[in-house]
Formats: structure tokens, C-alpha cells, sequence
């Protein structure tokens, strides 16, 4: 009998000697039958009893077939099934066994098994080698990850219990083991990942399933996007966001490296950074306001020089103003400059012709126009008047004024006639920044004229006879207007006056129907002496008497003033008033309110600065004074400041 290794020897032998064989003819024909491979040609192969050539065995050594490759058609289907059950091995005598390699060869639809012959060394009993019953047999795994699967000389294939990490379908249930051949539940899985921007759940089916939450990450820096990573917990990526870097004269603000930055600002885009913001743009927000702009005659600072519709380099010094809707030269100088009697064509009067001399009366005809600028003198003769029936304008500022005075060299009130506005269609009037001084009546319109445009701002009436007199058939609006020193601030009816002063004068509104609001009305004789004027929110303080109304119209309006500190604050005639409501009247050093007449004075609802009846009573001159007297009735009033 053969030994063992002797055996394992002739079968290398046995394959060097066909692996040599470098050159057969090979055909698909059986040739014989066989017994083993040594039975067999070369390029035959010992197939259940037959030698078949063309066939490759899967031997993963021999090119059976001699087509230059091995182990064709080997891990294949055949019929849909592996070619991995072989017939079962059997003795061929006492001391030889016989069994069919593994995998098989598909050969037309069917499994073919090479037949293989072992010597037993003990014998071949039950169609297995005594003490070696592994020989020629293939074991099946049997599925379980809880076996290994293998094969016992003795007894043959086997299928030992491990304790290998196992899964028990259950992804919840911690790290499962093997144990006597079944797979046993861990403890509970910790899903914990220690990350505080993670929140942490176990499905079943999935395992720990991990979600993270990007608002657990806020770093309240807007040039970062807040993100929370599920292996790295909160990260902050730089961004390129839209931000805001708190400095007012930068726009379009963004991140860029982490860092929030913008551009100077420049909202109207012209190429111009903001005045306010070290540029040169004195309006950011309309780009055709800048200092490369064209200055045109349209109310603003186009060039922003500061000289509004005005060429120059101040207001005392400039070669160009606003007339008639276009930028116009100004004559060439030096005045003084002597004014015609009769002005028929137009005119334009600036700071290098001053001073204009007025000699003689003078009017301005109804085609032509008078443009005045800044920074210079009108000077008056005794008695002389100005009459305008055509366009009168003067554009100036009240820190750089065009003044009308007289020529004497101490001049008083009344020293010249002033400004007259005649019944005239073609007349226009635009006064601003203008100072009038030493006038009889300083601007006076005649009574009776038509509605004309007309224009009072930022001016001063000083040392006149009359400020502002006239009456008109329509309303003119006066702002930012100081009435100073003058015998009579405002004279006439139909003005409405806003923001103004009247100061220094011996009546600040005389005999007048105007409409008065948020204005101060302070050191004058008399404040207020009026017929029908309407006073609101006014400011009617240290006067000798506040308000004087006047017979027969009842007297004025007034609604939430403030009347204190005179010496009289209201001096009330037989007639009364229209109307005393929602005012302050305290501190009036002899009477808040003092009658003259018999009517009775609805005084209700005002404000007394205290709450005492008595007090009040005793700051009001009425028929508890005097029984000739009316009663001044105050009850209800006011129990707090308005």
C-alpha cells in the first residue's frame, strides 16, 4: 500500500507531467473510458468513467482544454443551480475511495463531477477512509454566524458553537455575542456621541441615529454660518453674508475673511461720499446734487459750495445768481450803484454793485424783473418808496442778508416810506434772507389786491413805523420772520404767520385778524392787539400786556398759549373775547385776566398753574372787583399742564 506522501507526491507528479505537455490535439470527443485521470490522453479529462476532451476542470492549475485560459464556465449556474453537490463517494475496495471534485462543469445543462481516487492508508469502509473521513467530502455551512463549520477526520462535518460578535436584528441591544451556538442580547446601546449640538435616538433597524441641530450653534457673528457637524459637533464656516458693521457712513456692508466691512457711504451712487462721512456730497440721497453738478436755478445747492442758485466762492463774493429760472452774470462792479426812477427792463443787483442807491422814488414797471443776491445795501433817501408792480426777488441768507435802510446817518422810524406792493396783475414777490430797516411801512401791500404769489421767509423788519401792513383778498403765508423794535410788528389782516418773533416792539400785532401759530410774542408793550386774530401754541411772555382785544370784533382766539410773566396778561373790553382755551395763565404780576366791561368771560378749561379756586380767583380782576364788571368764569379748568 501507498503511503500518504507518497500518494501527494505521484498526484504533483502527475500534474507538472500534464502541465508540461505545452502542445495536444484537442477534440470534444470522448476517447475510452477511465477510471482516473491517468486513464486519460492529455487534454482529456476523466469525467464520470469517459475521458471528454475540451473540457477545462475548475483546478485552477491545468489549461485543460489547451484554449490558453483555465477554469471556464467554473462559479457558474447550471440549470439554474451551483455545480456544488457531487454524488456521494464510495469504496472502490478495502483500501481505495472514490469521489468527485468540487465545483463541478456545466456541460450541456448538466453537472459533471471529475472523478477522483484516494488510497486510505487504514482501509475504506462505508464509503469513507478509516481515520480520515474528510477525504472527498464537501460540508455545507449551515448558516449559523453562531458555528464554525468544518470537518472532523473521525466523525466527519462539523459545526462547533463560537463566541464570535454577533447581531441579533436588533441595532438597540449593545455588542451580541455567540453562546452555545445562538447569538445572545448585549446590554443597551449607548448612542451617546458627546456632542452638545447632536440630539441622539436608537432605531431598531438603524441603530443610533444621529440628527443635528444648527440653532444649538449660534455664535452670534452674522459673518459665519452656524453648522452642526454629527462627527465634529458646532463648526462656523466663514461666510459671505449681507451684515451690518454699525458705522453710519458705510453701505452695501458684507463679510469678507470673518470680517464685516462695506464702502464709504454713497446712497445716491453719483460717485460722491457723504458729507457728514468726510466726502464732499452735501445730499446723498439725489445724485444729481454734487460737487461735479451743474448749479441750475431749481432751490438747491447743485455743486455743493454752499451757495444755493449762486456762482461764487461765498456769499459776499460771487459772479452769478438765479434770475428768471437761469443762472444769470452779475454786472461787473464797484458801486455804489445809482437805481433809475423807472426800471423797465430787467435787472440784477449783487454784492460788486453795492451799495444800490434809491434817491428819488422808484418803480419797477410790470414787464420787468429785479433780482437781488446776497451780502449787500439798499440805501433810501428821506421819504423815497420803492413800488413794485412787476417781479421783485431777493435770494439771500439772515447771516448774509440783503439790507434796506435809510441813508442818514442816524437814521430813526419812518426815515423812508418802504416797500410798496401795487394792485398790479404782473407784481411778484420772493423775499428771503432780507432785512428792512427805518421804514415807514417796511413791506406793505395795497388793500384790496388780488391774490399774487408771494414769498416771505427768514426776514427781519427792524426800527420801521410798520413791519408788514396790508390787506390782501387771499392769504399770505409768512415763516421765520422776526418783527423787531418796530411800532407795529404786523398791521392788517389775512396773514398766516408760523415760527416767528415779535420782540422790542410797542405792539407786536396791531389791530390785525392774522393767524399766529408756534411763535414767540416776548418784551413788547403790547403783545397782541387784535380784532379777529387766531392764536395757536404761541408763546406770549414778559410783555407789560399780553393780549389787548379790541372792539367791536370781540377780540382774538386763542387756543393752548402760554401767557405768564406780563404785567397784565390779558386786558379784556366790554366786547370780550372769542375764545380762551386749553392756555397757561399763571405768573402774571397783576392780573392773569383783567375786565374793563360788563360782559361776562368764558375763561373755562385752562391751565392756572395750581389747583386752588381761591388762588385763581385772586389773579382775576372781574366783578368780584369791581360790581360795574362782567364775571370772568374759569370753572372747570385744567388740573395739570396742557
Amino acid at each position: 500500500m501507498m503511503k500518504p506522501h507518497a500518494l501527494k507526491i505521484l498526484r504533483l507528479f502527475l500534474i507538472l507531467e500534464v502541465a508540461g505537455q505545452s502542445s495536444c490535439q484537442c477534440d470534444t470527443q470522448e476517447s475510452g473510458s477511465c477510471s482516473s485521470q491517468l486513464d486519460c490522453r492529455a487534454c482529456a479529462v476523466c469525467l464520470s468513467g469517459h475521458c471528454v476532451s475540451g473540457i477545462d476542470l475548475c483546478d485552477d492549475i491545468l489549461d485543460n482544454d489547451c484554449d490558453g485560459t483555465t477554469n471556464e464556465g467554473c462559479d457558474t449556474t447550471c440549470g439554474g443551480k451551483e455545480c456544488d453537490s457531487p454524488p456521494h463517494r464510495f469504496c472502490d475496495d478495502s483500501n481505495r475511495v472514490t469521489y468527485f471534485a468540487v465545483p463541478g462543469v456545466c456541460i450541456e445543462g448538466t453537472c459533471k463531477y471529475r472523478e477522483v481516487e484516494s488510497i486510505c492508508p487504514q482501509g475504506c469502509q462505508n464509503d469513507a477512509c478509516i481515520g480520515d473521513s474528510c477525504i472527498g467530502i464537501t460540508c455545507s455551512e449551515d448558516g449559523n454566524p453562531c458555528t464554525d463549520d468544518g470537518c472532523d477526520p473521525v466523525t466527519g462535518c462539523t459545526h462547533t458553537p463560537n463566541t464570535a460578535p454577533c447581531e441579533d436584528g436588533d441595532l438597540c441591544t449593545g455588542q451580541d455575542v455567540c453562546r452555545g451556538g445562538m447569538c445572545v442580547v448585549g446590554g443597551g446601546r449607548d448612542c451617546d456621541d458627546g456632542l452638545a449640538c447632536t440630539s441622539e435616538r436608537c432605531d431598531p433597524a438603524l441603530g443610533c441615529v444621529i440628527t443635528p441641530d444648527d440653532l444649538a450653534c449660534e455664535d452670534l457673528d452674522p459673518c459665519t454660518d452656524d453648522r452642526c457637524d454629527a462627527s465634529a459637533g458646532c463648526v462656523f464656516p466663514l461666510n459671505a453674508a449681507a451684515c451690518d458693521d454699525g458705522d453710519p457712513c458705510t453701505m452695501e456692508d458684507t463679510c469678507a475673511l470673518g470680517a464685516c466691512t462695506g464702502v464709504p457711504r454713497d446712497l445716491d451712487h453719483d460717485g460722491f461720499v457723504a458729507f457728514g462721512c468726510g466726502g464732499d456730497d452735501c445730499n446723498d440721497n439725489e445724485e444729481w446734487i454734487n460737487p461735479d453738478a451743474e448749479e441750475v436755478c431749481d432751490g438747491y445747492d447743485n455743486d455743493c459750495d454752499g451757495l444755493t442758485d449762486i456762482l461764487g466762492t461765498d456769499l459776499c463774493h460771487y459772479t452769478a445768481i438765479c434770475h428768471r429760472g437761469a443762472m444769470t452774470e452779475c454786472p461787473a462792479g464797484p458801486g455804489p450803484t445809482m437805481v433809475a426812477s423807472v426800471i423797465d427792463q430787467d435787472n440784477v443787483w449783487c454784492s460788486t454793485g453795492s451799495p444800490f442807491m434809491l434817491g428819488q422814488n422808484t418803480t419797477i414797471l410790470a414787464d420787468s424783473t429785479v433780482t437781488i443776491g446776497p451780502c449787500l445795501e439798499v440805501l433810501a433817501s428821506a421819504g423815497t418808496v420803492l413800488r413794485i408792480r412787476g417781479g421783485f426777488s431777493v435770494n439771500a441768507k439772515p447771516l448774509n442778508p440783503a439790507v434796506f435802510r435809510s441813508d442818514l446817518a442816524n437814521p430813526q422810524r419812518n426815515s423812508w416810506v418802504g416797500l410798496f406792493v401795487e394792485n398790479s396783475e404782473a407784481a411778484t414777490v420772493s423775499l428771503r434772507g432780507a432785512v428792512i430797516k427805518h421804514a415807514q411801512d417796511g413791506l406793505h401791500f395795497f388793500d384790496g389786491m388780488v391774490g399774487i404769489p408771494v414769498t416771505l421767509r427768514g426776514l427781519r423788519f427792524e426800527t420801521n413805523g410798520t413791519g408788514l401792513s396790508g390787506y390782501m383778498a387771499g392769504t399770505i403765508d409768512v415763516q421765520y420772520v422776526d418783527f423787531v423794535d418796530n411800532d407795529c410788528g404786523v398791521e392788517g389782516g389775512r396773514s398766516r404767520l408760523t415760527d416767528c418773533t415779535f420782540t422790542g416792539n410797542e405792539k407786536g400785532l396791531c389791530r390785525s385778524e392774522a393767524y399766529v401759530a408756534d411763535s414767540i410774542i416776548s418784551g413788547n408793550m403790547v403783545g397782541i392787539e387784535g380784532y379777529t386774530a387766531s392764536l395757536h401754541n404761541c408763546e406770549i411772555t414778559d410783555n407789560d400786556i399780553g393780549v389787548v382785544p379790541l372792539e367791536p370784533y370781540g377780540g382774538p382766539e386763542l387756543f393752548q398759549c402760554d401767557i405768564q410773566r406780563n404785567r397784565i396778561g390779558i386786558l379784556v373790553s366790554s366786547d370780550g373775547m372769542h375764545s380762551l382755551n386749553g392756555s397757561t395763565l399763571c405768573g402774571n404780576t397783576e392780573s392773569d385776566i383783567r375786565l374793563t366791561g360788563p360782559n361776562d368771560i368764558d375763561a373755562t378749561n385752562n391751565w392756572w398753574c395750581t389747583t386752588d379756586p381761591e388762588e385763581i380767583s385772586s389773579r382775576i380782576y372781574d366783578v368780584y372787583d369791581d360790581n360795574a364788571l362782567g364775571r370772568i368764569v374759569f370753572e372747570p379748568f385744567l388740573t395739570e399742564e396742557p
